[in-house]
């Protein structure tokens, strides 16, 4: 199974339990973000199920033959977290350029692309000093949502934008909502390989 890094513990958790129920099947788990692990399955990466953060990745796969058309299994919208401590004391979403380090997801990563959307709406409405801001803030680019929140969890950056899910699993962080206006639904797609014997 290949799966995004964002669901790792719903994914370990089903595992252990699926292989309760049946003795005799063992589950192989490979976690990363969707870019790689899709790139990976081009490249010839065996394989039985895929879990995609985005639909994007997963609708490619499909179209080159790799998957059968997928099923969304979860969605969820995105939050901005920072370190218990807040030092850059912010306390909505508008404040977000008063950080002084911001992480996001690269251009490559589910997490990345939602955060772009997320960042050019708020600029729309907020003005283009809003998003000037907060580019110059980005001090780091990860490729998938586990690291971008490590980061914070570290305090290596005073905010990011990750799933809902991921904020509410760390105890190291506090989450801020993101304006419905303003957030994207983030969609999990799961697809079946067109070469799997299971």
């Amino acid at each position: 199974i290949f799966a995004a890094s964002s669901p790792t513990d719903a994914f370990q958790e089903l595992a252990s339990e699926f292989e309760a129920q049946n003795p005799d099947v063992a589950l192989e788990l490979a976690f990363a973000g969707s870019q790689i692990l899709s790139l990976q399955i081009e490249q010839g990466a065996p394989f039985d199920l895929f879990a995609s953060a985005d639909e994007g990745h997963v609708q490619r796969l499909v179209d080159g033959g790799y998957v059968h058309p997928p099923q969304i299994i979860a969605a969820t919208d995105l939050v901005l977290v920072i370190p218990t401590d807040n030092p850059a004391g912010l306390e909505t979403f508008r404040d977000l350029p008063k950080a002084s380090r911001i992480v996001v997801g690269n251009e490559f990563a589910p997490i990345g692309s939602y955060t772009h959307e997320i960042l050019e709406r708020a600029t729309a409405e907020l003005g283009a000093s809003f998003g000037s801001a907060v580019r110059r803030r980005i001090t780091s680019m990860e490729s998938n949502v586990r690291l971008v929140r490590a980061k914070v969890e570290l305090g290596e950056a005073d905010a990011a934008l990750v799933y809902r899910p991921d904020a509410l699993a760390s105890s190291r962080v506090l989450a801020i909502p993101i304006p419905e206006v303003w957030n994207v639904s983030a969609r999990f797609p799961v697809a079946i390989s067109t070469q799997t014997d299971h």
